[in-house]
């Protein structure tokens, strides 16, 4: 990864016209992806940011900053390792469901009601990469629109990951079997399709 950092001085020159912490932070991450990079870490006055403390110091007047350094790598570099975990994490999400659907066929709903939230944070995680790589797309194609396949499969996932989850609070162990069974491991293999047929970058 590269760093760019800023001293006080330089902060005001550059950045004289923010207020406060949150928009200078949004000036280098939109400077930074126009220039195909991507900021994966942020460190003011010598510490590093997580996100809770991005949130909690957003309002941060520019007086409160000695220096800001950032961590940036090239969405082509960020693109190539989300593409890699992506596709790693869909097929341990495939076995995963076939391990669900035999619990199911067994009775062992304390398992499934057990792992379950495992699944669910881990499509969260899913959904957040997709849009990661679709923007990413966006920018190293410098083209706007997106593959109309790409589209439809957005939206028979977000709907298959809605019933599944819809399924298991209303504990109606039939369909959530059925969902796990067939849905859900057929979008993930249309993405593993997908991931493959679109995402063409060089590790």
């Amino acid at each position: 990864m590269q760093s760019i950092s800023w001293e006080r001085d330089e902060l005001q020159v550059q950045f004289g016209s923010c207020s406060k912490l949150s928009e200078v932070i949004d000036l280098i991450e939109q400077d930074c992806w126009n220039k195909g990079h991507v900021v994966c870490q942020v460190c003011l006055n010598g510490s590093i940011l997580s996100e809770e403390d991005e949130v909690r110091l957003a309002e941060s007047g520019l007086s409160d900053i000695q220096s800001i350094e950032v961590k940036i790598q090239s969405v082509n570099e960020v693109l190539t390792r989300t593409k890699m975990d992506m596709e790693a994490w869909a097929q341990k999400a495939i076995d995963f469901c076939e391990r669900c659907v035999k619990c199911l066929q067994e009775g062992q709903l304390e398992w499934v009601n057990t792992h379950f939230v495992d699944l669910a944070e881990g499509l969260n995680w899913y959904v957040e990469s997709l849009y990661v790589v679709k923007s990413s797309i966006r920018t190293l194609t410098e083209n706007q629109k997106i593959d109309d396949s790409w589209i439809k499969a957005e939206k028979r996932f977000h709907a298959t990951v809605k019933e599944m989850v819809t399924a298991f609070e209303g504990q109606d162990y039939i369909l959530l079997q059925d969902v796990m069974e067939y849905d859900l491991p057929d979008i993930l293999n249309k993405w593993l399709e997908l991931l493959d047929t679109e995402v063409k970058m060089e590790v």
